[in-house]
């Protein structure tokens, strides 16, 4: 019997191949079990529900799949919902978040007004809603004063630094607006009796909630508003926190439980640097790592990779009590989400949005071994080759055929391991392919490396800006091409025009 941890891997890695329903079928299975190992987006609440309530969201998700006539549209989209918090439906997701977070009878008595009016299988409405009101009843704390990062003492991790200049071009788009050229400096924080969340950014100690600086909450969703976790008040000078129990203390620990670990792009240059500069400080091995639990095997080989030997990692499922909290300034200023393009407005990007900490990001290189390497040969051109069911290229194979005749390997990031991703990307001069987590392997490439990303957005739009600025702190030199038209959504599928990959060939033709 395969553990929970392939099933979840088989289900990542079928999602990302197109097949949904298999991947389906994987995270259906863990559901059954019971399982604690859940992606961070995950719908809120199921983990929490029994086994008897596991077995009727399970038979309601069933019902979902089973049907096929075109009248069933509406149930398969909640389907994808509670399986993968895609906000496929905005209104269903907010009345299951409530529900799953509340329980309340008037969030109860809501959603069971709004399903009557949803057209959908009604025995698959009936079983979801059976199931509902035994979700355990979750109350909210008070508010707690929110304080930022800045207000704490601290010691200084790595100072105020400039950005190295951006050698950026955007090919038939618009070019974005110009970010900061300083990476503020980076601190550590000593919070004493501090509760520690998985998935979580916000630190609290009392009836004070701390959140990095850089959290804008007039344009940025805090992940944890997103999964029900917090409400912050309207002027934004406090957070409505939701009350855990707390089963666990720990006399001392460090903080890395961003949900960051749940994608590979965002662990590799956010978490992962924090793990090195650790490290580097060389706090004392006995204090642990507290992190969230890594929904991909090599995350959790790169975890082991980084730290000390004889320093211990506590993967947390539920909030913890910590006497002495170690918690870092972050080393990427990456929102986790926009309120406005939540709202399917237009994001006005701020400067300090997007930015790497080029010292972090080298001494991740560094702890890695790859500072060496970076002066030695390097020749190799590498297409990313991406296959997901979201932004989907339709033309892949005369893509692929394109770049196999200018002389790139095919690789799938996926399908290698920690070790084969490091060695290939390690000796890349040109690195290519759709921007996407596995694009992130920028991060092993010798500095002064030539990276092309594909984007279906001719307009300044969220992809643009990351990648171009993580490209910036590694020293690369950064390309994006635009192959789509103007659109709000941020996933759209595109076809990528040949022709005009042609007239652009010299950049495909050897070291940057």
């Amino acid at each position: 019997m395969p553990t929970d941890l392939e099933l979840l891997t088989e289900a990542r890695a079928l999602r990302q191949e197109g097949r949904a329903d298999e991947a389906q079928l994987r995270m259906l299975a863990l559901v059954t079990r019971g399982t604690s190992l859940w992606e961070p987006y995950l719908v809120a609440g199921v983990s929490s529900l029994s086994r008897g309530d596991r077995e009727r969201a399970l038979h309601f998700l069933r019902l979902a799949a089973d049907r096929e006539s075109h009248g069933t549209e509406a149930v398969q989209l909640l389907c994808r919902t509670l399986v993968e918090n895609g906000n496929h439906h905005e209104a269903l997701q907010a009345w299951f978040v409530r529900l799953s977070h509340d329980g309340s009878r008037e969030a109860i008595t809501g959603f069971a007004r709004f399903a009557r009016a949803w057209e959908g299988p009604a025995e698959a409405l009936e079983s979801l809603l059976n199931c509902l009101p035994k979700i355990p009843d979750f109350r909210y704390s008070e508010y707690a004063k929110l304080e930022r990062q800045g207000g704490l003492p601290g010691t200084v991790v790595i100072p105020e630094e400039a950005l190295p200049p951006a050698r950026a071009t955007f090919h038939h788009m618009d070019t974005p607006n110009p970010t900061a050229a300083e990476f503020p400096a980076v601190r550590r924080h000593l919070i004493e009796n501090a509760v520690v969340r998985p998935w979580s950014e916000v630190v609290v100690q009392g009836n004070l909630a701390y959140l990095p600086d850089c959290v804008d909450l007039d344009e940025h969703l805090l992940y944890e508003t997103f999964v029900g976790l917090s409400t912050p008040a309207a002027d934004g000078s406090m957070l409505l926190l939701r009350r855990e129990s707390m089963a666990d203390w720990l006399p001392e620990g460090i903080v890395l439980t961003s949900f960051a670990v749940g994608n590979w792009a965002h662990f590799l240059t956010e978490t992962a640097p924090l793990m090195a500069l650790v490290e580097a400080e060389n706090l004392p091995v006995h204090i642990p790592l507290l992190v969230a639990r890594p929904e991909a095997a090599q995350i959790t080989e790169m975890m082991e990779r980084l730290k000390h030997p004889k320093r211990p990692m506590r993967v947390l499922d539920r909030p913890v009590q910590v006497g002495k909290a170690h918690w870092y300034g972050p080393v990427a200023q990456v929102p986790f989400e926009f309120l406005k393009a939540r709202a399917g407005l237009p994001v006005r990007y701020g400067p300090g949005d997007f930015l790497f900490s080029p010292s972090a990001l080298a001494a991740l290189r560094e702890r890695l071994g790859l500072g060496a390497r970076s002066q030695g040969s390097a020749g190799a051109k590498v297409f990313i080759d991406r296959v997901s069911s979201r932004r989907k290229v339709r033309n892949r194979e005369a893509v692929l055929d394109f770049f196999r005749g200018a002389g790139f390997d095919i690789i799938r990031p996926e399908s290698l391991s920690l070790a084969g991703q490091m060695d290939i990307f390690g000796r890349a001069s040109v690195v290519a392919g759709q921007a996407g987590a596995g694009l992130a392997n920028m991060v092993f490439a010798p500095a002064g490396a030539r990276i092309i990303a594909f984007t279906g957005h001719p307009v300044d739009v969220e992809p643009h800006r990351y990648w171009a600025s993580m490209a910036r702190a590694l020293g690369h030199e950064f390309h994006q091409i635009a192959f789509g038209a103007p659109s709000a959504e941020l996933h759209i599928d595109f076809e990528v025009a040949l022709d005009r990959l042609a007239g652009l060939r010299f950049l495909l033709e050897g070291s940057a």
